[in-house]
């Protein structure tokens, strides 16, 4: 038993220094394929943040002034800059964590117990994958969630679509608002100004008659006279300032509607209406205004030939002074009769003003026509022609990026997937010969409880015997004694004495060859249930730290996992954060371009933007649901080894 446990105690240990040392290699290959890894990994990263800024520099180019381009070189060198010092600071950090030798030792150990329990847990972890179909139900909930993420997205795509619409739409009506808003008050304001001068002529001819009335009321002499001629000559005068001020204020309108025009980009048929607007309320205020002042210079005619006739009856009835006045009369009529003359001069210059005004408005509008023609034409063919180029440098620029993202992702995957798959193939391995080196200990244990049960067996044997030479000691025994009774009368002879000393001497060494045999079998049965108790002792031992082993292995397994998933995270963050960065980046240079036009072509640039804005929407969405998918494969790993463990543990159980 000794030379069997020295030989378990050698093989044992010399199987550990051999996992060991396929650990320490396999350690140090992991390490430095893990290294490539991240540097691969921070490479594409690189890479994919040189392709976005790229992109948002040619996106800002075409708007952006030269200053703010060489800003931007600057900082996004500063930026490469600063990437490629964490770069080397990653890699410095990830070469300077090497474990020592005795953590590398401790590594090789704790491997080797989680080997150990990974052969044991791996073949009923298989049997019960293959009973349960545990994959097939899997890819179907993959299917499943896979088409509801794509009807998802289908539908938030259509939404999009709607929503962008519906701002085009509001955005033409808006227009549209705009433009029969600026209509109404321009009408409103032309009203206001018919109101306000026929308000003011008639204040004015109000104030006249009520003048010319008490005049013929009270009689007033020459001085007075002489003070309505003057205070009439002012509100003449103030009259022509009124007028001129009306007529300023509509050349400042009118300049005011061009320059709305200039920046609201009417239509050629909407500068039709209003040139055609605007001459018919001119005519109609031009009208309005001549009848307005021929029939008040009428009526004043009218009452001074009235008040004439009256002096002059009031003269021929017979006074000099009356002669005087109705001369004084007379001089006043002549002087009316000359202002009505000035008067009707200045009408003809005021129409022929009006009618320059006019011809100088047609021409301005004709001439804005033209110009706004020409200027339309031109930058929608320079817009057009920019922003195709623009498009299609996006286009190319966006699809080698997510080419290039695709086949890093790829890369990514495929390693992984190798690295599972040769995980496993090690694993099973591992089990395997793990099997057969339990195999190994099993048989020679089942050796040595057949040598137990063998010697256990011939002791029993022997006790047997000993039992029925007993048992034929005593029988002779009780016949001598019945034959020394029934010659207990006679004298002894000496030969029967003889034979009574001689079955003693058989019945004691019977009773110490019995007792010899049973101080044997306990004895026996002592040391096989201590060897029992010490292998079961052992078994459990070994067992409590694979458990342990693999315990500690699946956590560490489980937060390289959590770490690589709190990666993927922050790198979805980042890919966010650009995302909204190039989305802000992108309604900045769409308000520069409709600042910067002014012209109808903003709608076709808001468009390309827009398509742009889309189309980069859906290729960033497509590389976040590539990065959602990796996320998804690694959860599902953990799940896998987490499954692992617990069936481990049903089965410790």
């Amino acid at each position: 038993m000794s030379g069997s446990r020295s030989w378990k105690s050698r093989w044992s240990s010399s199987r550990r220094k051999r996992i060991g040392s396929r650990r320490s290699g396999r350690t140090r290959r992991e390490r430095e394929v893990e290294l490539q890894e991240l540097k691969s990994r921070v490479e594409a990263l690189e890479k994919e943040l040189d392709e976005v800024k790229r992109e948002r520099d040619e996106i800002k180019s075409s708007h952006v002034p030269a200053a703010e381009l060489d800003t931007l070189r600057s900082s996004h060198a500063n930026e490469l800059d600063f990437l490629r010092t964490s770069h080397a600071s990653a890699i410095e950090e990830l070469k300077s964590s090497h474990v020592p030798a005795t953590e590398l030792d401790t590594l090789r150990d704790s491997h080797a117990a989680e080997l150990d329990l990974l052969r044991q847990s791996h073949t009923s972890a298989l049997e019960e994958l293959k009973s349960s179909q545990v994959d097939a139900s899997e890819l179907d909930t993959l299917r499943s969630s896979h088409a509801e993420q794509i009807a998802e997205l289908e539908a938030k795509h259509r939404e999009e679509v709607e929503q962008l619409r519906a701002e085009l739409d509001a955005l033409r009506s808006s227009q549209a608002g705009e433009a029969d808003s600026l209509r109404s008050s321009h009408a409103e304001e032309i009203e206001a100004l018919k109101a306000s001068h026929a308000t003011a002529l008639e204040e004015l001819s109000s104030e006249h008659t009520k003048e010319v009335e008490e005049i013929k009321a009270s009689h007033v002499p020459a001085s007075e006279l002489d003070s309505v001629r003057s205070s009439h000559a002012d509100d003449l005068e103030s009259l022509r300032s009124s007028h001129a001020d009306e007529l300023g204020k509509l050349r400042t309108m009118h300049a005011q509607e061009l320059d709305s025009i200039r920046l609201s980009h009417v239509p050629s048929s909407e500068l039709d209406d209003l040139r055609a607007s605007h001459a018919s309320e001119l005519e109609s205020t031009r009208a309005t205004e001549a009848q307005t002042w021929q029939e008040k210079l009428a009526a004043l005619q009218k009452d001074h030939e009235g008040e004439l006739e009256r002096v002059k009856a009031e003269a021929s009835s017979g006074d000099e002074g009356k002669a005087q006045e109705v001369e004084a009369m007379r001089s006043e009529l002549e002087a009316l009769r000359r202002e009505k003359e000035a008067w009707a001069k200045e009408q003809e210059e005021l129409k022929s003003r009006v009618k320059s005004l006019s011809d100088e408005h047609d021409s301005a509008l004709s001439t804005l026509r033209d110009e706004h023609a020409s200027t339309l034409s031109s930058t929608r063919e320079e817009l057009l022609s920019t922003h195709s180029s623009d498009l299609a440098q996006l286009r190319s620029a966006s699809d080698a990026s997510l080419a290039q993202i695709r086949s890093s992702h790829a890369d990514e995957l495929a390693s992984l997937r190798q690295k599972l798959a040769d995980a496993e193939s090690s694993a099973e391995q591992k089990r395997l010969a793990g099997d057969n080196s339990l195999k190994v200990e099993l048989d020679a244990t089942r050796a040595d409880l057949d040598k137990a049960k063998k010697a256990i067996a011939e002791l029993e044997e022997t006790v047997r015997s000993s039992n029925d030479k007993l048992g034929q000691a005593q029988q002779a025994l009780s016949e001598a004694e019945k034959q020394a009774a029934a010659a207990n009368s006679a004298p002894a002879a000496s030969a029967d004495s003889d034979k009574l000393a001689a079955l003693e001497a058989r019945l004691a060494d019977a009773q110490k060859e019995l007792e010899d045999a049973h101080f044997a079998l306990q004895s026996t049965q002592e040391s096989t249930a201590a060897q029992l108790t010490e292998l079961e002792t052992m078994h459990e031992r070994e067992l409590a730290s694979k458990e342990e082993d693999h315990v500690n292995s699946l956590k560490r397994r489980t937060d390289d996992h959590t770490t690589a998933l709190v990666e993927l995270q922050n790198k979805l963050l980042a890919v966010e954060e650009d995302r909204e960065h190039l989305r802000q980046e992108l309604v900045d240079a769409q308000q520069k371009a409709l600042k910067s036009s002014q012209s109808l072509a903003g709608a076709v640039t808001d468009v390309d933007i827009k398509a742009l804005h889309a189309a980069h929407e859906a290729k960033l969405g497509e590389v976040e649901r590539e990065y959602t998918a990796k996320i998804e494969e690694l959860n599902q790993a953990v799940s896998r080894l987490e499954h692992e463990v617990q069936l481990y543990r049903d089965s410790e159980e």
